[in-house]
């Protein structure tokens, strides 16, 4: 192989990395994100559960 075409490897093996990484952090990003979200999701409906338990409570 000459030196032109190691060259060639070498960067295109360094691209390759780099988009691999940059693909998994955007990963790990989005399901941080979700994660994030089915909990605010959660939190909202108790807070809502435990709304309509009170007012049904203070309607009797």
């Amino acid at each position: 192989m000459s030196d032109r075409e190691e060259v060639c490897w070498l960067v295109c093996s360094i691209l390759g990395g780099l988009f691999f990484l940059v693909g998994a952090v955007g990963y790990v990003k989005l399901e941080t994100a979700r994660i994030k979200a089915e909990a605010q999701v959660k939190v909202v409906q108790e807070f809502g559960e435990g709304l309509v338990g009170a007012i049904e409570a203070w309607k009797d």
